[in-house]
């Protein structure tokens, strides 16, 4: 999903460039901090190759399971 699609679907409109990508980033950042055991190899949340072009391009890596069994 681009960041757009991501930021409609959570807050919804309007979307205003740079500042909502923004906060998509850093919501995705802190997502990662909690699933991804290791932050330079994400297993979970990847981001699809040329996406930055396209601002956005994420999604969950099919086949990856995980259970979130700490309290957050």
């Amino acid at each position: 999903h681009t960041q757009e699609e991501i930021f409609l679907q959570v807050w919804g409109p309007p979307f205003q460039d740079e500042g909502s990508a923004a906060q998509v980033r850093k919501n995705i950042s802190a997502l990662r901090d909690l699933l991804e055991p290791e932050r330079s190899a994400p297993r979970y949340i990847k981001v699809e190759e040329g996406a930055f072009a396209r601002k956005g391009g994420y999604f969950f890596c099919p086949g990856v399971r995980f259970c979130l069994i700490e309290a957050v």
